[in-house]
């Protein structure tokens, strides 16, 4: 619990996230899930769109301590926050799967001329999301928002079933996974690191950054010598499959 609390105050997302919970009074008289995972992803996502800005979570007077540690609590002890830990099966796509079932994974690149940013996340590499309860899967709550240019009623959701025990997968779950990222697969250039994903799929077929990782891990900076590296961008559960071979058939889900 002291750990969770601690990576939680040295956590961007985190800290924005119980900046948000500690003024939701009917979340706090319900204590439902799925309304605090969807302030958590929007509490991500306004820091990803530039809404929020680490020097204002990070100040002091923004979320109380009592607010941290709540949330700590819900990771630590709640079943569900638990089954966002692990990559179950099945997991569920939006879009189009044809298309997106041929994944490769690419190098981090450069920082994009237009916004200066350097894209973290792996590129063409197939997405999913974990069911966060039998109807919702943990990507609603980011299609949902206004921060994603999409009709929920216009996306096909699809069911994928897998054997867990049979599939590689990489676990993102907090600070000390991106270090370990960093050690075994980043490439330096100039002060930064870029993420090799296409290394990281020679060795596993997914890589999941869970629940607690995206509160506690996103937008952490991980300094390693004079170059560092911060993973941001993802903003909800997911996970990136370098390699689908171990899905099973693909039922088409119908949104409730």
């Amino acid at each position: 619990m002291e750990e969770t609390l601690a990576e939680l105050l040295r956590s961007p997302v985190g800290r924005n996230a119980a900046y948000w919970v500690q003024w939701a009074d009917e979340w706090h008289r319900s204590r439902d899930f799925w309304d605090l995972y969807k302030m958590c992803v929007l509490a991500a996502l306004r820091l990803s769109e530039g809404d929020d800005t680490p020097e204002e979570v990070f100040d002091g007077e923004r979320c109380t301590l009592d607010a941290v540690r709540l949330v700590a609590e819900v990771l630590e002890s709640h079943p569900l926050a638990r089954r966002l830990a692990v990559t179950s099966s099945p997991q569920i796509h939006f879009g189009d799967l044809h298309v997106a079932r041929t994944p490769r994974a690419y190098t981090g690149a450069p920082p994009q001329p237009a916004t200066g940013r350097v894209v973290v996340k792996p590129q063409g590499v197939f997405w999913t999301s974990s069911l966060v309860d039998r109807e919702r899967s943990s990507w609603q709550a980011a299609i949902e928002s206004s921060y994603v240019p999409v009709d929920p009623a216009e996306l096909t959701e699809y069911c994928l079933p897998f054997e867990p025990q049979n599939v590689r997968i990489f676990t993102i779950d907090g600070p000390a996974d991106v270090w370990s990222l960093v050690g075994r697969y980043a490439r330096r250039d100039g002060g930064r690191h870029f993420m090799d994903w296409g290394a990281l799929a020679r060795e596993y077929d997914a890589v999941h950054l869970t629940f607690r990782g995206l509160l506690t891990a996103q937008g952490v900076p991980v300094e390693e010598g004079s170059a560092s590296f911060v993973l941001h961008g993802w903003d909800a559960e997911s996970v990136a499959w370098f390699n689908c071979r171990h899905f099973g058939e693909a039922v088409t889900r119908t949104r409730r």
